[in-house]
């Protein structure tokens, strides 16, 4: 099983289990960590796979995803307000975990890279060198990660988060 298919899985899953959350502690665990992290480790792989389809046309490619993402933060918030006021909370975040399962099917089905995948000698990489070469992939987990923190917090600081329980 890829790796993507497992983080799918995460993803998926613990947007189902965050309709069912019934403590903080829980809803942090599901939205801050196992959401924040999952969506982190796809999104970044996914925008990279871009770069190795198109030589001339790369901006234009890249547009057309900012676009995409825009999209979707634009037409979800949206239906999400919708959702919670018609069917309640536990229903809107099951319908997000079924977009999100739909969405991310077709994307591991699509998405492959064009390069040679390289066999790894199977050591493993050291920590540090992850941190040196990388500070744009840590930075923007960390910021996923306190995004869905400070969604969580947000919510559970203004009583949105219990009104929604009671409510679904």
């Amino acid at each position: 099983m890829r790796i993507a298919h497992r983080l799918t899985a995460l993803q998926v899953t613990a947007t189902f289990l965050a309709a069912e959350c019934k403590t903080v502690w829980q809803l942090v665990l599901c939205q801050g960590f196992a959401i924040g992290g999952s969506a982190g480790f796809i999104f970044l792989p996914a925008l990279s796979i871009v770069t190795t389809w198109f030589d001339k046309r790369r901006g234009q490619a890249y547009g057309v995803v900012a676009v995409g993402s825009s999209v979707g933060g634009t037409v979800l918030p949206i239906a999400l307000r919708k959702l919670l006021v018609a069917v309640g909370f536990k229903w809107t975040v099951r319908i997000l975990g079924f977009i999100f399962l739909a969405l991310l099917i077709v994307a591991n089905l699509t998405v492959k890279t064009r390069t040679k995948v390289v066999k790894s000698d199977g050591k493993a990489v050291p920590f540090s060198q992850l941190m040196q070469n990388t500070p744009l992939m840590v930075s923007e987990r960390c910021a996923r990660f306190f995004f869905y923190l400070g969604v969580t917090t947000l919510h559970v600081v203004s009583g949105m988060w219990l009104d929604c329980l009671q409510s679904g």
